[in-house]
């Protein structure tokens, strides 16, 4: 069985317990997008390595589409890599969940 260097990441993203299971195709997405770009990609592999740093910022790309927050609002924050800007769009995020929960 041959097996894609997409599904040797996926396996190594899921079983990580510093980065939170996503899909490939959900990181590719963010790349297009210019949202999420991958510390290192391998040139002859392909493979896409993320930093730890990186990996919050997965975890906040992640709760950010289950809570309906537009990709938009947060790629500058990811632009920064910044984990004080992380922390405030953090903080003002939920600010505005629980507005909108209490509506």
């Amino acid at each position: 069985m041959e097996t894609s260097s997409q599904n040797i990441i996926l396996c190594f993203l899921k079983r990580s317990a510093i980065i939170p299971p996503i899909s490939i195709r959900a990181l590719h997405y963010y790349e297009r997008k210019n949202i999420l770009k991958p510390a290192y990609t391998d040139p002859d592999s392909e493979y896409r390595y993320y930093s730890y740093n990186q990996s919050h910022f997965i975890a906040l790309i992640m709760n950010c589409v289950d809570f309906g927050i537009p990709l938009k609002e947060i790629a500058s924050v990811v632009e920064a890599d910044d984990m004080t800007a992380l922390k405030s769009f953090a903080e003002q995020s939920i600010e505005t969940l629980e507005k909108k929960q209490n509506y």
